[in-house]
């Protein structure tokens, strides 16, 4: 937990640091100020008719089937989401699907763990299904990995993203948190570029995005060059379009900012307070 606010303290004094040389500096900003646009969300449309509605692929789309990418071994498995490692031509790409709930002997057995099995794997597709959108909206912005496309296979969502370098956190021999070399040698090399690139992130998740990012830790970022990028899409979003498009989803209901399910909507009162969560672990705008 010390580490945890270290990291928060240190990545905030870099964050001021660079805020402040910015504005002095002469060079304009890398990212575009501004927020969700109409073009972004016809985008978002786009997406949402070809899974729900059965419409095409978005034209931009690379990735339109399985058959059109590559897919290699095993890169990670989370909780619900597994990562594979592919190939769009000479390009690297990762390919991430929901993990099947069988995988979790807690939801093995009787009948109500098995509805409770069911209504786990609902969940699972639509974090996949919200970082799918959130990776849409905020193409091109700073940050954000190229979704590439995605594919149905028996139902069942992959979505493909670029490659976009190693996590800039690693652990040491105790299992404890160590920054990995080409982070501590970034920072060492140009102390201000690893504060703008962070703060660029944030600039458009949560300036532009209006998204909030729940788990505020080293682990979900990755280096690719001077490039820093997040690892999973935020499944919140507080303000914006983009909250406006979620809650007017099928199958959800939002209470605050939380996807609940309808009887619990009904049954407690919904408010606009953001999720409990230690400050070390959160960062949205102020």
């Amino acid at each position: 937990m010390a580490y945890r606010h270290r990291w928060a303290a240190m990545l905030l004094l870099a964050l001021a640091a660079a805020a402040t040389n910015a504005r002095a500096a002469s060079t304009p900003t890398r990212s575009t100020p501004g927020v969700i646009n109409g073009e972004d969300m016809t985008r978002v449309r786009a997406v949402e008719a070809w899974l729900d509605k059965g419409g095409p692929p978005p034209q931009s789309w690379e990735v339109k089937t399985k058959a059109d990418v590559s897919i290699g071994k095993e890169l990670a498995r989370g909780r619900s989401k597994c990562v594979r490692h592919g190939r769009l031509g000479t390009r690297k790409v990762v390919v991430v699907a929901v993990c099947p709930v069988s995988n979790s002997s807690a939801f093995a057995g009787h009948n109500y763990k098995e509805l409770h099995a069911a209504g786990e794997a609902l969940k699972r597709r639509h974090h996949l299904v919200e970082e799918m959108y959130f990776l849409e909206v905020l193409r091109g912005r700073p940050g954000i990995p190229t979704l590439r496309g995605a594919f149905l296979e028996n139902g069942d969502l992959s979505i493909v993203v670029d490659d976009c370098g190693a996590r800039i956190t690693g652990v040491d021999r105790k299992r404890q948190p160590i920054a990995s070399d080409a982070w501590r040698a970034f920072a060492k090399r140009d102390p201000l570029g690893a504060a703008r690139a962070l703060l660029e992130v944030f600039r458009s998740v949560v300036d532009y995005g209006g998204y909030f990012i729940k788990d505020f830790t080293p682990h979900q970022f990755t280096l690719h060059g001077n490039k820093l990028y997040l690892v999973d899409g935020p499944d919140v979003a507080l303000d914006g379009p983009m909250a406006t498009f979620l809650r007017g989803r099928p199958g959800f209901a939002l209470c605050g900012n939380q996807p609940v399910d309808g009887a619990r909507r009904r049954v407690a009162a919904c408010s606009n307070a953001l999720p409990s969560l230690p400050h070390q672990k959160a960062c949205r705008a102020a």
